[in-house]
């Protein structure tokens, strides 16, 4: 949120927040319109609990960083996160092995300067490696669907597996959504609490710790567990980002789906 002057005719007096959004989604938000961490958003609340009911959100707001290096080299190794699987590092931000060599770190709002910081200490270490990240926040949409038929949904734009033995809670995979080139990552919501994910050391798994994490065969939690909720988010380049919200909330209107607004942290 931006600080103005105060009202006095020479700007004196204590600043005030300033309620005119900095940033937009290229998604329109449903009204109530409200300004969140600088970024107009939707104020609507879903009147269903999202463990048993259907909602979408934009989450276009939330901090996302593309990191490139070489998927056998240092980088890679001290992220410990693999490709086709995510975890959250222990600063809580999600971390998705989108592509071989290809990360994508995802942080509440207004944490980009933080996170490409974060990143460049990491690339000094990961000598002679050739190591890019870059700030994809206002260049690409963010879209949450959550619900126990959150995959019946998914499941009618995209041919992928969506059981829990083929992309189980933390899978990551790239894939065309209702025809369009997505990101999409598993990350259920709530179950048990833990210790967010430690980076790896060469060679070694990562273990579970909270939905999004990677975790061994046997280890998922079901959708079906109190306090679980199945839920997705797809990433995708902003230009698509309104049709893709558009296309999920026409597969979702069978089973009752409803936009819920965006709340920080939001991931």
């Amino acid at each position: 949120m931006s600080e103005r002057g105060g009202s006095g005719p020479s700007g004196s007096g204590p600043p005030r927040a300033s309620t005119e959004p900095l940033a937009r989604s290229p998604i329109a938000p449903a009204p109530p319109v409200t300004v969140v961490a600088g970024w107009e958003v939707s104020g609507r609340r879903a009147s269903a609990d999202p463990v048993v009911g259907l909602t979408i959100t934009d989450c276009t707001p939330l901090t996302k960083v593309q990191l490139r290096a070489p998927a056998a080299g240092g980088a890679a190794a001290a992220l410990g996160v693999p490709f086709g699987r995510a975890a959250r590092n222990p600063a809580g931000m999600l971390v998705a092995g989108s592509g071989p060599g290809e990360w994508l770190v995802i942080a509440s709002p207004g944490q980009g300067r933080q996170l490409t910081a974060w990143l460049a200490r990491l690339a000094a270490r990961a000598q002679d490696e050739p190591v890019t990240a870059v700030d994809l926040t206002h260049g690409r949409a963010l879209i949450r669907l959550t619900g126990s038929r959150s995959a019946d949904v998914l499941a009618k734009v995209c041919g992928i597996d969506l059981s829990d033995d083929i992309t189980p809670d933390g899978a990551a995979f790239r894939s065309s959504v209702a025809a369009l080139a997505t990101d999409v990552i598993r990350d259920d919501l709530g179950g048990q609490p833990g210790a967010a994910a430690q980076p790896a050391q060469p060679g070694a798994a990562v273990q579970p710790v909270r939905p999004g994490a990677v975790a061994k065969p046997g280890q998922l939690g079901r959708p079906g567990q109190p306090g679980r909720g199945r839920s997705y988010l797809l990433h995708c380049e902003r230009s698509s980002g309104q049709y893709l919200f558009d296309v999920l909330l026409r597969s979702g209107a069978e089973f009752g789906i409803e936009i819920d607004g965006f709340e920080p942290p939001g991931i």
